[in-house]
């Protein structure tokens, strides 16, 4: 076993002629921040053992190096911190108008208790009559779900019995015609109902049953007064859907 002593490689850099302010102590890179001494011993099939003891410098170029790292650790730190709350599962950012990642819904801000979280998830639950999920739209807003899995809450005009469903309540911030928008997988046999009473099909304003995508203008929304936009499907048909409304 050889041990290699960095204070004697440093005395003879000295004898040399060399100016150890110019390439720090030994062992410390240029500026220097501790003074090491190395063990390297072999150790067959396990690979390389290293036993490293490190003493930390206090003052001069290295009291600074290591002033200056810690700035820069805080700053990417501080950085990464602000990035996370303006991000939603996966990366995605939040407030953008798109839903990505592991998002529920986009609304175009990160504005909270309006149905759509500042991390872009539903506020409350869309499987229930009066329902737990109200959106305040002020420009638009999509949302992307499962009927699988939740309950038959009731029916729409055109069908959706024994179909797990999902309702919204939708509060217009403005008088203006809405556009509501129904994208499902092919397989879902989907119908699409808005109304004006979330457990009674009597006040419907359309109702469609289609696998295509379906549409409907809702041309006298009013600032104020809710309507109710159910997703279901036909004779127990169910899966995942997006659903946009926007004026």
């Amino acid at each position: 076993m050889r041990l290699f002593s960095f204070a004697a490689l440093g005395v003879l850099a000295t004898a040399c002629g060399f100016d150890s302010s110019v390439f720090g102590e030994p062992g410390l890179g240029v500026g220097g921040a501790a003074a090491s001494s190395v063990d390297a011993t072999g150790s067959g099939a396990t690979g390389l053992s290293t036993s490293v003891t490190t003493t930390s410098a206090t003052s001069g170029s290295g009291a600074n190096t290591g002033a200056s790292t810690a700035a820069t650790t805080t700053a990417a730190s501080t950085a990464a911190s602000t990035a996370a709350t303006t991000t939603g599962g996966g990366g995605a950012v939040c407030g953008n108008g798109v839903v990505d990642g592991e998002e529920q819904c986009d609304d175009f801000n990160t504005v909270p208790k309006d149905g759509c979280s500042p991390t872009c998830v539903v506020e409350g639950s869309a499987n229930k009559c009066p329902t737990g999920a109200v959106i305040k739209l002020t420009q638009a807003v999509t949302i992307v779900g499962t009927t699988d899995g939740l309950n038959d809450i009731g029916k729409a005009a055109c069908g959706g019995k024994s179909a797990p469903d999902v309702i919204y309540q939708i509060e217009p911030t403005k008088t203006a015609p809405i556009k509501v928008e129904l994208t499902t997988g092919a397989l879902f046999d989907r119908i699409l109902s808005v109304r004006l009473s979330c457990n009674s099909e009597a006040n419907t304003k359309v109702c469609s049953d289609s696998k295509e995508v379906l549409t409907y203008t809702f041309p006298d929304a009013q600032v104020g007064v809710p309507f109710y936009v159910m997703v279901t499907g036909q004779i127990g048909s169910k899966g995942a859907f997006s659903l946009r409304i926007a004026y």
